[in-house]
């Protein structure tokens, strides 16, 4: 296993230095609206504001649905496109230590007028988003579903998505709390598309409701680097 971390490795020429990794720990790839701004987030076929729930709470992005699914995008700025493999640290080993992308979601409202449904609190990344034949997407999955306010699982949830590249072979990175899937391509381009994220993104039809009144919030969005 430690072989094949270190051939990981060398494939992506990754170092990263403890000045680097400060750096990284605190850079700007975060969002917590704190400023009142909607911080260069935008939405397509939905629109939203920065939202505060009341009662000791902070600041958030809200999103709201109008359109029909799966058209309507909560979309992330330009500052979290790039190469996502310099989140990727290695042990001196060469183990891998994931980055991670960290996010907190509370759903509002489903959408649904007589029944609470079960919402899972997915991103996607893209490369290629705009090109139907070659584009690559991928998911990250949660296990659990969250539900709207005064559903059993209510409330804020704390998501974390661990990532990295991987082996020929070997299965997307995940761990017991969601998955990474492929929704366009193969597993073999999840390292390409690791390297080259042009597009992240929230689907706003949360629950496929007909009734276009979807609204969910996140909070704290942002990359990190897990220190060695």
């Amino acid at each position: 296993m430690k072989a094949l971390c270190t051939l990981i490795a060398m494939v992506f020429a990754v170092t990263v230095h403890s000045g680097d990794l400060a750096e990284k720990l605190n850079a700007p790839e975060s969002s917590d609206f704190e400023d009142g701004s909607v911080q260069g987030w935008s939405w397509a076929a939905g629109y939203g504001d920065v939202y505060n729930p009341g009662y000791l709470s902070d600041n958030c992005l809200r999103s709201r649905d109008r359109s029909s699914p799966p058209f309507s995008h909560l979309i992330a700025p330009d500052r979290y496109h790039g190469d996502w493999s310099r989140w990727v640290t290695y042990a001196v080993d060469g183990d891998i230590c994931p980055g991670y992308v960290e996010y907190d979601y509370r759903v509002l409202n489903d959408g649904w007028v007589t029944e609470t449904r079960d919402v899972y609190p997915s991103f996607w990344i893209a490369m290629d988003f705009d090109d139907l034949d070659q584009r690559i997407v991928a998911r990250y999955s949660p296990v659990d579903p969250v539900q709207e306010d005064g559903g059993p699982n209510d409330g804020w949830h704390h998501l974390r998505a661990p990532f990295h590249p991987i082996a020929p072979g070997d299965p997307l990175p995940g761990d017991v709390n969601g998955q990474w899937i492929m929704i366009a391509g193969t597993d073999d381009d999840w390292n390409d598309l690791l390297r080259s994220v042009e597009y992240v993104y929230f689907i706003i039809d949360i629950a496929q409701s007909p009734y276009r009144s979807e609204q969910f919030l996140i909070d704290n969005f942002r990359l990190v680097s897990k220190q060695i």
